[in-house]
C-alpha cells in the first residue's frame, strides 16, 4: 500500500501561521464597535509584559482598523471583512478601529 501522505519538507512548510508559543494578555473580549470608533489599548500582563500582537475578528460588518495612532475612519484604515480574521503586530500603544457600516461587533484577543 503506498502513502499519500506528503513528503516531509511540503509538511515542514505547511506549518500553522500562527505559533504556539503565543501567550494571552488579558481577556478575550467582544466589542460592538461604536459610530465614532474606537481605540484599544495595548495591555500589560500580570507579570508587566507587554502585548506585541492583537488578533481581531469581524463578525458582522467590514470593519477599518490603523496601527500606526491614526484615527480610522469609513475611508481610513485597513479593511477587514465580516467573518475576516487577523494578527496584527502592535508597535505603538494601541489600535484605532472603526466601523464601515453600523452595527459592527469584533471579537479580539491581545498576545504577546
Amino acid at each position: 500500500m503506498t502513502s499519500t501522505a506528503p513528503p516531509s519538507e511540503v509538511r515542514l512548510q505547511a506549518k500553522p501561521i500562527y505559533s504556539a508559543e503565543w501567550l494571552t494578555v488579558g481577556n478575550h473580549a467582544v466589542l460592538d464597535v461604536s459610530p465614532s470608533g474606537n481605540w484599544l489599548a495595548r495591555p500589560t500582563d500580570i507579570y508587566m509584559q507587554m502585548a506585541t500582537h492583537i488578533k481581531v475578528q469581524a463578525l458582522s460588518q467590514n470593519i477599518r482598523y490603523t496601527i500606526d495612532e491614526t484615527q480610522a475612519s469609513a475611508t481610513v484604515g485597513f479593511q477587514l471583512t465580516a467573518g475576516s480574521e487577523t494578527l496584527l503586530p502592535c508597535p505603538n500603544d494601541g489600535i484605532s478601529i472603526f466601523e464601515e457600516q453600523a452595527g459592527a461587533i469584533i471579537q479580539y484577543q491581545w498576545l504577546r
